[in-house]
């Protein structure tokens, strides 16, 4: 509807009355009588709703309420000038009643809708909140307010239904039968806020925790207000009222069924079609997911389609952390990973069909400990934390080709094909689990209570990466008699070969040395690439000692030795021995990096006249062991450009010095020659005198 003109404003503001009018009822307060000679008490105007009359609120806070069903009902939002029209109206109309002799509502109404006493207000909300919690802050700076007669159980100041905001709203109506103003909730809130940051940071778990007393690890049931936790230690489990340790929950927590003394873990395998060796796995997942200070492994419920990878997943995660929103799409970016990783303890990605490199890099950051750092709103440079480490799982068909690091922290269970004859309806499956789930939960804490008492006793050297999990798996195996790590040992190798696999530099690693081999990442990429390099080959010397960083630990687990030398003003070096003969036990025959050209394959032969980060000098007939140039092109010593088109003799181009190469190039007549020692020349263009007769001129 438009407002243009006058007459329009006038109807918008008549209709806004009518609104107003069809809603609420109208009055007004006074405070008691006064002595003669006193000034006229202020008269403060009310709306109640009719439905419930006794409801009496600021007539200014209905403004906003009008303005909402306008818009609802017209389309359009009403102006400032037609909402005042229509509450000068409405004020007229509730003075003109005749006056309730109240103080206490009066004082009530002119703190809640006028600026006179709006701070009475507030500092009553301040006192009910500082009477029922004790204030706090975490080590991120983050405020909370813990009950001071109810669950150890953190809440956000501000937010959703958990919040404090949210409880003195509804203790303050339940005290005085008024609602509280918006304005006097948003400075009570930032004194609270202001005397929390002034308390000693404390550290606040989500779902698990670890006791501060006795070390022993707690299950936060969040049962809502309840504050029943479960507390795990190695000669047994029990459930208390007051938890150990002060936890969070956020509005994505939802509550665990209370654990049967009498489960069986096991139950929970009949739900699920996993096989006899990775069961084991499974049970020790479930149960360093339990331990909240340890790197936990990525868990990857892979299969074909219809083998209830989803179902599988939804089952193992909700059994220790049931969250509104159990499986989640993989995210688009970095921010939207955090938000959604720091809203439960157990993250899981359903149906991903490719791990993107970045996500990838967030996965292991968020099972080793993660963050966010974001600019704080309202603030020009202070910045808000979100902080968190957190157990990952993911659903998938293929997640195509994984890095290194994430394919080490890789737990993979291949979920069995489920026959027709024997699939389950989600119906069904949802009844089952139901009956399940508190069984399966007291079972897995048995489990836990022996794995605790074992873990101690795990003694071994020969753990692989993800150390802490291995000693969890070790302690399974011992307390139930299974066989777990030698699957998970068996894993990682076919993993290793993975990766191996999919790696570009890692192929012509294992295509092309064929004996040890040093030199500086410039020689190895002058070495591997060829006429067509993949797409995903690095374009620098920079980007080819990443990627082989990267690729080293893959290469070790198959047997290669990769080292790289302590860094010097030069270049780095690498050295790389391809596994041992298993025939003959021999070690094969050192290679290095300073080959003459003519012994080296067609490949390197052409990208060596091309590379200014060789080993070599100008002289051709330089003994290698006494050519003591760096390898970085920029050397203190090295005074000749970066661009390799200098590497060429004037007049020649490419092609003539690969062909003297292939010969014997100090003879020939097209190659330009030291005019000390009559050696030949190769670059760089303008020299009459090699570098070894430069030198011994210079000095």
């Amino acid at each position: 509807m438009s407002e243009g003109s006058s007459g329009r404003k006038k109807s918008a503001a008549t209709r806004l009355v009518e609104i107003a009018e069809e809603i609420y009822t109208f009055g007004c307060a006074t405070e008691g009588r006064r002595r003669p000679g006193d000034p006229e008490p202020i008269v403060h105007t009310w709306a109640a709703p009719q439905a419930n009359p006794e409801i009496k609120r600021p007539l200014a806070d209905i403004r906003g309420d009008l303005a909402e069903v306008y818009q609802a009902e017209c389309g359009a939002v009403p102006n400032a000038s037609a909402l005042g029209d229509a509450m000068m109206v409405l004020e007229g109309k509730a003075r003109k009643s005749a006056p309730t002799e109240d103080d206490n509502l009066a004082s009530l109404l002119g703190g809640l809708g006028g600026q006179t006493n709006k701070t009475s207000v507030a500092t009553k909300l301040v006192e009910m909140a500082k009477e029922r919690f004790a204030l706090g802050v975490t080590v991120t700076g983050e405020a909370y307010a813990v009950p001071i007669n109810g669950a150890n159980v953190a809440r956000a100041l501000r937010g959703g239904r958990r919040s404090l905001r949210a409880e003195l709203a509804r203790l303050y109506f339940a005290e005085t039968k008024t609602t509280a103003g918006t304005a006097a909730l948003a400075d009570a809130l930032l004194v609270l806020e202001g005397d929390a940051q002034g308390a000693e940071p404390a550290e606040v778990a989500l779902r698990v925790g670890r006791s501060p007393v006795d070390g022993r690890l707690v299950l936060d049931l969040g049962g809502g207000e309840d504050g029943r936790t479960v507390v795990i230690g190695p000669y047994g489990w029990e459930i208390v009222d007051h938890s150990p340790v002060l936890f969070w929950r956020t509005n994505a927590t939802l509550p665990l069924p209370t654990p049967d003394e009498d489960g069986n873990v096991e139950e929970l395998r009949e739900l699920l079609n996993v096989s006899d060796a990775d069961w084991p796995l499974v049970v020790a997942w479930l149960l360093a997911a339990l331990i909240p200070d340890l790197p936990h492994p990525v868990l990857l419920l892979r299969g074909e389609h219809g083998t209830a990878k989803s179902s599988a997943a939804r089952l193992l995660t909700s059994l220790i952390d049931r969250c509104a929103c159990q499986l989640r799409t993989a995210p688009r970016n970095v921010e939207d990973w955090v938000v959604a990783a720091a809203g439960s303890w157990v993250t899981c990605l359903d149906n991903v069909s490719e791990v993107q490199p970045w996500l990838q890099d967030a996965i292991c950051r968020a099972v080793t400990g993660d963050g966010l750092l974001r600019r704080q709103l309202y603030t020009d440079s202070d910045v808000s934390v979100l902080a968190f480490r957190r157990v990952v799982a993911l659903t998938s068909v293929d997640p195509g080709r994984l890095q290194g690091d994430l394919a080490d922290r890789m737990l993979t269970v291949e979920l069995e094909r489920i026959p027709a004859d024997k699939r389950s309806s989600e119906e069904d499956l949802n009844v089952k689990w139901a009956k399940v789930h508190p069984r399966a939960l007291g079972g897995l804490l048995h489990v836990a209570v022996n794995v605790l008492r074992e873990l101690p006793a795990v003694r071994r050297t020969d753990l692989s990466r993800m150390a802490d999990f291995g000693r969890v798996l070790l302690a399974v195996d011992a307390a139930r008699g299974s066989n777990g790590y030698t699957t998970y040992a068996e894993q990682a190798g076919k993993t290793a070969q993975q990766v191996a696999e999919g790696d570009s530099v890692a192929i012509a690693i294992r295509e092309n040395i064929t004996r040890a081999w040093e030199g500086t990442a410039s020689d190895l990429m002058a070495r591997l690439t060829g006429d067509r390099p993949a797409k995903d080959w690095p374009a620098t010397p920079q980007g080819m000692g990443g990627r082989l960083s990267r690729a080293a630990p893959t290469l070790r687990s198959l047997g290669w030795v990769v080292e790289q030398e302590p860094r010097t003003n030069k270049a780095r070096r690498w050295s790389i021995t391809p596994p041992t003969d298993t025939e003959t036990g021999e070690e094969p025959p050192a290679e290095s990096s300073r080959t003459s050209p003519s012994s080296l394959p067609p490949a390197d032969q052409r990208s060596l006249g091309d590379e200014v980060g060789d080993d070599w000098g100008d002289n051709l007939a330089d003994d290698p062991a006494a050519d003591d140039w760096g390898d970085d092109p920029d050397d203190a010593g090295d005074d000749w450009g970066d661009d390799p088109d200098q590497c060429v003799s004037p007049g020649r181009d490419d092609g003539d010095v690969r062909d003297d190469l292939a010969g014997d190039s100090s003879r020939s007549p097209d190659i330009a020659h030291c005019t000390e020692c009559g050696l030949p020349l190769l670059f760089p263009a303008g020299r009459t005198i090699c570098e070894r007769c430069r030198r011994a001129a210079a000095s």
